[in-house]
């Protein structure tokens, strides 16, 4: 995979335009978002693995 999509929060991610299209449409799931941003952050997933790999962070102000 090429890419990762990492939130911050999921109520706040799926009412988004970059995500709400897309979940509305089919086109993501929940099960496509890698990860929560405060997971990365302490250690508990990864971020990016390789130079290569593009990250999307979905967050709302």
């Amino acid at each position: 995979m090429r890419s990762k999509i990492i939130i911050d929060d999921w109520e706040q991610a799926s009412h988004s335009v970059e995500m709400n299209v897309p979940l509305s449409e089919g086109i993501l799931g929940k099960g496509d978002i890698h990860a929560k941003l405060g997971d990365i952050l302490i250690g508990n997933k990864m971020g990016k693995t390789s130079d290569g790999e593009i990250t999307v962070l979905i967050r709302q102000d």
